[in-house]
């Protein structure tokens, strides 16, 4: 008997037995169990002449290692019948099995074993079915799968989702169920355990879950930039109208009053800050349509930064805040879109003197390095949260609603900078915590220089 309890009994697809001198069912493997519709531990003992089904099946019995052996054979044409769906079973590619109501392991099909790298059903048989390698690595899983065993033992069909792990450690999202088998008296006497791969199905699910999410973040930034510039146009546009409307009505008197060339002046400055405006938004729906083509100029970046920063230092006076400028002498020129660079410093140094309180600082540096120009931008500002740094580079995202109200923009310019950088073949990265200040380096390439950088002996701009 233990000679003959080996793997090539126990996984035999034959339905096999051995009986005692007396007919008695000593052992039965699970094609035995299977055909005849009962569970290994109610044939022991039984006569085998109770435990064979009616006919079709054909009886042999034959000794055998010193063991009498019963062999249960189905007809010709049943045997064809059950070749075709051995076929289907084993061949398709979603998890088969067969379990007993208890979720001892009867059968699986080659999917299956493959899925953890086995391709013999004998490594699985007669184990608990949460027992087994597809189950042991996710213990929460393992838990509903035995919940499941137990609802579909008593005639239920349960499903569930749980993740596995391959032979070559690839995550996988499985859809298994578990559906229960009766006989002719309601009995249920099998498990059918069937597991389908949606792993693609839920990356897409979660891609698509992704992009609504986004869709949805973009939407609520637009209305946010909507209300936003709503306020930035308006505001300018009272100034135009109502200095116009002052001069027009000579409320102050002849044109000659002094009064009118002041109104003058502010018509101005309104008209420049919603020129400025419209510019930025149309900058925008260039670059999304990709008709923002850089113009290639040879240019000094020294005279560009000083010429640009000159353009805050009213705006810095006026808030007092002190706008320092540390550039060396002798920086080569560059090719690239000079009208381009300069929007990308102005920017910047415009967003450094806007969010720092009075009395902070602004510093614009630039050097050569081994990577290229690099030109820098900090403040002693209010700094950004950690959660938005990445955000600020989105079109029309503003950090705090309050913060556009109180210090004014669409939300606009930084979407723009990195666009611009990234088109010269550039880098940005933007350094700053709450209250902290924020740094800004932007890193023109090499190649763009007309004298290499390492051939240079320039300091790289510091922080």
């Amino acid at each position: 008997m233990d000679r003959f309890r080996d793997a090539a009994f126990v996984s035999s697809s034959a339905a096999l037995a051995v009986l005692d001198d007396e007919g008695r069912i000593l052992d039965a493997n699970a094609a035995f169990c299977q055909v005849t519709g009962r569970r290994r531990d109610d044939l022991l003992g039984m006569p085998a002449l109770n435990a064979v089904p009616a006919a079709p099946w054909q009886t042999s019995v034959r000794r055998f290692d010193g063991c009498v052996v019963l062999t249960l054979a189905p007809p010709r044409q049943l045997a064809e019948s059950e070749t075709r769906l051995r076929a289907i079973f084993e061949n398709t590619f979603e998890f088969i099995g067969l379990l007993a109501p208890d979720g001892t392991v009867i059968e699986v099909n080659r999917t299956a074993l493959a899925f953890i790298g086995h391709d013999d059903i004998s490594q699985v048989a007669g184990m608990h079915f949460a027992d087994t390698p597809w189950w042991r690595h996710v213990p929460e899983a393992r838990a509903a799968l035995r919940a499941a065993i137990e609802v579909a033992a008593k005639g239920e069909f349960s499903r569930f989702e749980a993740a596995h792990h391959g032979p070559d450690g690839t995550r996988v999202v499985v859809d298994f169920s578990l559906l229960p088998v009766r006989d002719d008296s309601g009995r249920v006497v099998y498990l059918i355990p069937e597991g389908r791969d949606i792993t693609q199905r839920k990356a897409a699910e979660e891609a698509l879950f992704a992009a609504k999410r986004e869709a949805e973040a973009a939407s609520h930034a637009k209305s946010q930039f909507l209300a936003t510039v709503s306020h930035e146009l308006r505001t300018p546009l009272n100034a135009v109208i109502g200095f116009s409307e002052a001069i027009q009505a000579e409320i102050f008197g002849p044109m000659g009053n002094s009064r009118y060339a002041e109104y003058v002046g502010l018509i101005h400055s309104a008209g420049g800050l919603l020129r400025d405006l419209i510019e930025d938004i149309l900058d925008v729906a260039r670059v999304e349509t990709g008709e923002a083509p850089l113009s290639e100029d040879e240019f000094d970046p020294v005279a560009l930064l000083r010429s640009t920063a000159r353009l805050i230092e009213a705006k810095a006076n006026s808030r007092k805040v002190l706008l320092t400028v540390d550039l060396p002498a002798g920086l080569p020129q560059m090719m690239g879109d000079s009208l381009r660079i300069r929007q990308v410093v102005l920017n910047l140094l415009s967003n450094a003197v806007k969010f720092t309180p009075e009395g902070g600082s602004a510093t614009l540096m630039a050097g050569v390095s081994a990577d290229g120009l690099e030109i820098v931008v900090a403040d002693t500002g209010i700094g950004i949260s950690p959660k938005d740094v990445e955000n600020v580079w989105r079109p029309f995202f503003q950090a705090d609603s309050t913060l556009a109200r109180r210090y004014g923009g669409t939300g606009l310019g930084l979407a723009l900078v990195r666009h611009f950088v990234e088109a010269h073949g550039g880098t940005i990265a933007l350094d700053s915590a709450p209250g902290q200040g924020t740094t800004v380096r932007v890193t023109l390439p090499s190649a763009r220089l007309r004298v290499p950088a390492n051939d240079l002996a320039q300091r790289p701009a510091q922080a």
